[in-house]
């Protein structure tokens, strides 16, 4: 039963930090982007070990040619983002592919869980943009608590944030 509890906070926590590295505002921060593309290896790692995962099963021949197959595109890649490349795909995807093989051994039900828990948490994050977008954007009751840098473009712009979870990024005149 403890260990339920865990999967439940991990695995929600793992799909806040992707909805989160979906280039957002919060990624202007060097700490902030650094943990919050980590946090998720450490999260499937934890998982995967919390479900008792066997290393000698048919499903990690596909990991490793996997592995072998996005190892190319890094020779190829003349960019100097190769930091983020590998933590996506040659550490996350492969942790997730073998975490939700694991819950699918266990049944229908348990894989589509943490789809479920995605969309339960979009929702969530779609109404509180509405609330704030109302209240804040159109009827101006509640007031900028703070600027943040936004660097979308190539200039550095500063934002007004609003308790550091909703984010003006454009102005209509």
């Amino acid at each position: 039963m403890k260990t339920n509890r865990i999967r439940l906070l991990l695995e929600y926590l793992l799909v806040f930090c992707i909805i989160i590295e979906f280039f957002t505002p919060y990624l202007i921060f060097p700490i902030v982007k650094r943990v919050i593309q980590i946090l998720p290896v450490f999260i499937l790692l934890c998982l995967i070990l919390i479900s008792r995962y066997s290393l000698f099963k048919r499903f990690n021949i596909f990991i490793f040619l996997y592995l072998g197959g996005a190892l190319v595109p890094m020779l190829v890649i003349y960019e100097h983002n190769y930091d983020s490349y590998i933590l996506r795909f040659v550490l996350i995807l492969p942790l997730l592919w073998t975490y939700l093989s694991l819950r699918k051994e266990v049944g229908l039900k348990n894989y589509i869980s943490i789809f479920l828990k995605y969309s339960n948490t979009v929702v969530l994050l779609a109404c509180i943009s509405l609330f704030m977008w109302m209240f804040c954007s159109i009827l101006k009751v509640i007031p900028p608590t703070g600027m943040i840098p936004y660097e979308w473009s190539q200039k550095t712009y500063y934002i007004p944030t609003y308790f550091g979870i909703y984010f003006e990024t454009q102005n209509v005149n």
